[in-house]
């Protein structure tokens, strides 16, 4: 079980860190990633047009993949699970 601060001076409620999900937008992905030591992410490979993105792990130091699935196939969307642990 992992209770960490916010911060602020006010601690989060503490939970069991797998039973925690965070679903964002992005805005909320930046709030919560810095209490988070895992990150379980579906990798889209498209390049959409969009004014904002979860943030790239790959390009954060902090962060480092530990697990990538083989590629998946849904109609013409290739995609990937890969699993993110904070060093």
């Amino acid at each position: 079980m992992r209770q960490r601060g916010r911060g602020d001076g006010t601690a989060p409620k503490a939970y069991h860190t797998d039973d925690v999900y965070i679903i964002g937008g992005e805005s909320v992905y930046r709030q919560f990633l810095p209490y988070c030591d895992e990150a379980q992410i579906t990798w889209i490979d498209f390049a959409y047009a969009a004014d904002t993105h979860f943030p790239n792990l790959d390009q954060n130091v902090a962060w480092e993949m530990v697990q990538e699935s083989d590629e998946q196939t849904y109609f013409d969307l290739c995609y990937e699970y890969r699993l993110y642990k904070k060093k």
